[in-house]
């Protein structure tokens, strides 16, 4: 009895809530498995939206000035803010990139000081649905909505139905608004690849939501746009089997900030255990084992 998906009124996406490892297992062999087109992302909080670091500070500070003095709105144009940013960045950086940095392209910079804590108009996804799952999950902090997220997003089927609705649909697609991809990995990130990682980049500050919403006419086509939504009270199942596929802190985050969160991890698990093996339910379990024997 797999769970169903559903397209609630004005949501650019189809949901679907699971309720075992092995709901979420169906949902993502019939659906995503066999389709490599697919990237996925893990959240905490199932309210989270679809939105980078930078595109949140921006719409913030924007929405802030808005309130106080309209006036200066035309000095904060989005693409000048963004160019301005990232020209920050590479001048702070010089010196600190180690003897004769090789050049990076503008999407090497941004990946950089993405892996950095740097704001960023770029939204970290994954090609392994399982390593997003462990995103989702990997944080102990209970979210508000009792729901951690898995998202899966197909960004050729955005462009296929971009076409379609189109009429400049023949021009090159550079010239056509649309949630791009990218893939750079690069030696000062060695994350990027143990993670499979992507990125996207939504035009003008949007979220991939609003994006999908206002830009993308998805009736009559397939959703383009999926969650996965996980209760809170599957967390602790589903880490075991994902640690089960070697997927945990240490093989995602390969250096010492994943060793720690590693440890962390062993660390819950150890007080979990003690906690169960101190409850009434294993000390009846051990006697009846003895009685057994």
């Amino acid at each position: 009895n797999m769970s169903k998906w559903e397209i609630k009124s004005g949501n650019p996406y189809a949901q679907v809530t699971v309720y075992s490892w092995e709901d979420f297992l169906g949902i993502l062999e019939e659906y995503f498995l066999d389709w490599n087109e697919f990237i996925y992302r893990g959240h905490r909080d199932s309210t989270w939206n679809l939105q980078s670091t930078f595109d949140r500070t921006y719409k913030n500070v924007i929405n802030e000035l808005g309130k106080e003095n309209s006036k200066d709105l035309p000095k904060f144009r989005y693409e000048e803010c963004l160019k301005q940013h990232l020209d920050n960045f590479i001048n702070n950086c010089t010196g600190k990139r180690g003897r004769n940095p090789r050049i990076l392209t503008e999407s090497e910079w941004w990946a950089l000081g993405q892996h950095f804590g740097l704001e960023t108009p770029l939204l970290d996804w994954t090609k392994a649905p399982f390593i997003a799952a462990y995103f989702a999950l990997e944080n102990k902090n209970i979210p508000p909505s009792q729901l951690r997220t898995v998202w899966a997003f197909s960004q050729l089927g955005q462009l296929e139905i971009i076409c379609n609705q189109d009429e400049n649909y023949d021009l090159p697609l550079d010239t056509l608004e649309h949630i791009r991809l990218i893939i750079c990995p690069i030696d000062e990130n060695e994350r990027l690849l143990a993670q499979q990682g992507i990125f996207t980049i939504t035009p003008n500050g949007y979220s991939i939501e609003e994006f999908i919403l206002e830009r993308v006419d998805i009736v009559g086509f397939s959703p383009i746009l999926y969650r996965i939504d996980i209760p809170e009270y599957l967390r602790g199942v589903f880490l075991k089997y994902l640690e089960a596929m070697n997927i945990n802190s240490a093989t995602i985050f390969p250096d010492l900030i994943g060793t720690s969160l590693f440890t962390n991890r062993q660390f819950e698990k150890m007080l979990l255990k003690e906690k169960f093996q101190n409850s009434p339910e294993f000390i009846m379990r051990l006697g009846q084992h003895e009685i057994a024997h």
